[in-house]
């Protein structure tokens, strides 16, 4: 576990993962992938691992998950700070603006 830079609790350390990467998973044999898109659960040749069409390995230790494999999933952190301040940017006159 770690915590970002909104003290939120996450599984992994997201700050040197590419942008590309949304999701992280560890595989029942430790070996940890980036997903641009959700993977999913199957066993090949006997072991349990997170699949999808497209994966990046991690090789790094600072990604090693501890516990449960089918529990190590997790999508990247949304930084609610930089999306709102997005959102601002991109106000038409026509837009409902609705301060939280």
């Amino acid at each position: 576990m770690t915590t970002n830079n909104n003290n939120v609790i996450t599984k992994y350390d997201w700050s040197k993962v590419p942008e590309l990467i949304v999701w992280i998973a560890t595989d029942e044999d430790g070996l940890t992938f980036g997903y641009p898109n959700q993977p999913y659960q199957e066993t090949f040749l006997g072991r349990g691992r997170w699949n999808n069409d497209r994966f990046i390995p991690l090789f790094m230790s600072k990604f090693q998950f501890s516990g449960d494999w089918t529990q190590s999933l997790e999508q990247r952190p949304i930084d609610i700070t930089d999306s709102c301040a997005d959102i601002r940017n991109h106000l038409s006159p026509s837009t409902l603006v609705v301060d939280l």
